[in-house]
């Protein structure tokens, strides 16, 4: 007795009687080695045409009829045309039922080719493919039908009580026009195959990718809100903007930068992270729609370029200078050779200049950076800063000018922004969660064991993100120190995905970076460990810096696993 599977509903038309007593026979007469699919619904790609399949019968080596089943008589008028014949009365088909059934079968099988493509590469298709047409209520008659149909491709009453072999004989005849060089599938595989392709379970479930771009779309629309307020800052000629982590004091930044180079002002954007630095170029090319955008750089990327105009030279500390003469050329000896460089007018002057992270800037640099003003009188200055975000041990103190508090977190879903509540440094204005913000969910806190259970608790948490739609490329690794002095020195691969530097940030890789170097940058997935309570560069601070980066996700990895703050 073959297996009847029935794949969608019956159509409900008139024939349903029809195929209801054509399927019987189907079940009743073919051998069990035999599948038969009854209403098959499918979409044919190729031309956007959707289809139906009464009955496909599938074996693993005689092949795949399919058969168009009507329910009452057909007719062929003198005119060409194709009626259905219902005794007293008729009414008009589409074409002929023959031509339907080659159709369909032509659709479905350019389908089911792309399936067992994805499911067996680089194999042939391994079916034998045809199609008839059955009349289960008439009995035909040979002599008046279309002479492009054929005997052993039409069932009539009189074949049901041997539909079995007369599936087998139509088969057969259309094996005379394909390739004899069709291997078919094993058991296991033609087994496979029909649960893959005609039973496959469909489940749509939750995503975590798919809620994480929901929620990515929803923070975007924000910062849309934020850059309408930008216009009004830009009538004063000097303003400080100073606003806790996720305020959204970049989007700002490039907002301010950009504004100013359209109408005109020759702008420099100034940050001091090389990382930021070519953040804010990615931001301004992507977000500025003039000509005139203005110039992105880091401090020191600026002071570099400065010292090499000069006649004297150029030459940067090496490595094996020591760590402490590489920070006192940089914080000290560097801004003077721009200053130089201006001086000497090999450095042209700026009519505004916009500077992210101000607090990272040490006292002398400013008075560096007033000095690269074409005419101080007109000069603009808006300075972005966060106080407690000052993790270089600097004292600086932003120039005087008014200063305007940004109290509402725009980057950070509400439970993120609610971690940073509790993180925020003294001092620092107090910040809400936006109301509109994504809810999101709460900061994990794990304990971190050895290294060798770090990183598979790390591989484990991935792994999971990686299954559910997450790209690797928007799950970034932060410690307080360098790689090489990290719980993940030796690691190339998390969750079979390659780890890369900052420096090499690239799509389908996850990333590692310092916090101080991450700093003013943002992920969707953040996981932050090898926090040491005895560490300076573990402090609050460096915390509450690292803990901001995360837009959606926080996995935080402590020595006693107890929530931050």
């Amino acid at each position: 007795m073959g297996k009847i599977v029935v794949v969608g509903r019956a159509s409900g038309r008139g024939g349903e009687k029809a195929e209801r007593t054509f399927r019987d026979a189907l079940e009743s007469s073919l051998p069990d080695d035999w599948t038969v699919f009854c209403n098959v619904d499918f979409l044919e790609n190729r031309r956007a045409q959707e289809g139906e399949a009464d009955f496909l019968c599938v074996h693993r080596t005689e092949g795949m009829l399919l058969i168009e089943c009507k329910g009452k008589g057909v007719a062929r008028g003198p005119d060409g045309r194709w009626y259905r014949d219902e005794g007293a009365s008729s009414s008009p088909m589409r074409d002929d039922p023959m031509k339907q059934a080659q159709r369909t079968i032509k659709g479905l099988r350019s389908e089911l080719e792309a399936r067992c493509a994805a499911i067996y590469p680089g194999r042939a298709f391994p079916f034998v493919t045809g199609h008839a047409v059955a009349f289960p209520r008439t009995r035909k008659q040979v002599v008046n039908w279309p002479l492009t149909w054929a005997d052993e491709l039409v069932f009539d009453c009189d074949d049901l009580v041997k539909i079995g072999e007369r599936v087998v004989e139509a088969l057969r005849f259309w094996k005379k026009a394909s390739s004899s060089n069709r291997r078919p599938l094993a058991p296991d595989e033609y087994g496979a195959f029909c649960r893959r392709v005609f039973q496959s379970v469909f489940h749509l479930a939750p995503c975590t990718g798919a809620d994480m771009e929901l929620d990515r779309q929803r923070l975007v629309k924000l910062s849309e809100e934020q850059r309408r307020w930008i216009t009004g800052f830009l009538g004063s000629p000097r303003l400080n903007v100073a606003g806790s982590a996720g305020t959204g004091k970049t989007v700002l930044a490039v907002e301010a930068a950009c504004q100013l180079a359209e109408r005109g002002y020759r702008t420099l954007l100034l940050c001091y992270t090389r990382a930021l630095a070519n953040h804010l170029y990615t931001s301004v090319r992507a977000q500025s729609q003039s000509k005139r955008n203005p110039w992105v750089t880091s401090f020191h990327g600026l002071c570099r370029y400065g010292a090499n105009l000069l006649e004297s030279g150029f030459q940067a500390p090496a490595e094996e200078d020591g760590a402490e003469e590489r920070r006192d050329f940089w914080r000290t000896e560097a801004p003077l050779l721009l200053l130089d460089a201006v001086s000497q007018g090999k450095v042209s002057g700026f009519d505004a200049i916009v500077v992210d992270e101000g607090q990272d800037f040490t006292q002398g640099w400013w008075e560096v950076i007033e000095e690269l003003f074409t005419d101080k009188e007109s000069a603009r200055l808006f300075v972005f800063y966060d106080p407690g975000q000052a993790i270089f041990e600097r004292q600086s103190r932003i120039p005087e000018a008014p200063t305007f508090n940004l109290s509402i977190n725009f980057r950070n879903t509400q439970a993120v922004a609610e971690l940073l509540q509790r993180l925020t440094p003294e001092g620092t204005p107090p910040v809400k969660p936006h109301p509109d913000a994504p809810v999101g969910l709460h900061p994990q806190f794990k304990q971190q064991g050895s290294k060798k259970k770090l990183v598979a608790q790390l591989d484990d948490e991935i792994s999971k993100l990686l299954r559910g739609g997450v790209r690797p490329e928007d799950i970034v690794l932060l410690t307080p120190h360098s790689r090489q002095h990290s719980s993940v020195a030796e690691v190339d691969r998390i969750a079979g995905i390659p780890l890369l530097d900052l420096r090499l940030r690239a799509p389908g890789a996850l990333t590692h970076a310092t916090i101080s170097a991450f700093k003013g940058l943002e992920a969707e997935v953040v996981f932050l460990f090898d926090i040491k309570p005895d560490d300076p560069r573990s402090d609050d601070a460096a915390l509450y810096v690292a803990a901001s980066r995360a837009r959606a996700r926080l996995y935080v990895f402590t020595r006693d696993g107890q929530p931050l703050g």
